[in-house]
């Protein structure tokens, strides 16, 4: 199980479709739409996919590979 610590290094930048995530973006765009929980509860991330601005389309497989990337 993995846990977020203050002050850990990020070893590999994650990646959608081969391009490198912006993090901090995700972080932001997930606050916007009312934080994690809101947007699980909701069914958003196909949202937080698009307004990342990523190229292809808002796939199920994509979104989760998202919501994955910002839980880790």
């Amino acid at each position: 199980m993995n846990f977020f610590l203050l002050g850990t290094p990020i070893n590999n930048i994650p990646k959608i479709q081969n391009y490198d995530l912006d993090l901090h973006r995700l972080f932001k765009i997930v606050r916007l739409y009312g934080g994690f929980n809101k947007v699980t509860k909701n069914g958003h991330w196909n949202r937080v996919y698009i307004k990342m601005g990523l190229p292809d389309e808002a796939t199920p497989k994509h979104c989760r590979a998202i919501e994955h990337a910002y839980k880790k």
